[in-house]
């Protein structure tokens, strides 16, 4: 299992109403399954209002030969 990264904001930092935290929690999915990966992670949380899951791709890792340009780290430089 992948480490699970936790961030969190709230009114002190001028983003949310008082009271309100806003956290992100993410990990490296290595399952089909990624909610699943998250959840020790969202327990922490304690209430959760409201919650959007989305999966991201990382340009920076993708293959050399990748068919995509925007993503092709040889063409890119981007490593």
């Amino acid at each position: 299992m992948a480490d699970i990264y936790i961030a969190a904001v709230s009114a002190s930092h001028n983003v949310a109403a008082k009271d309100v935290w806003i956290a992100e929690v993410s990990t490296i999915v290595e399952t089909s399954v990624p909610e699943r990966e998250i959840l020790p992670g969202l327990q922490l949380l304690g209430t959760v209002v409201d919650k959007y899951v989305f999966l991201l791709t990382s340009f920076f890792f993708s293959p050399p030969n990748s068919p995509l340009p925007f993503c092709n780290s040889l063409s890119s430089q981007v490593y």
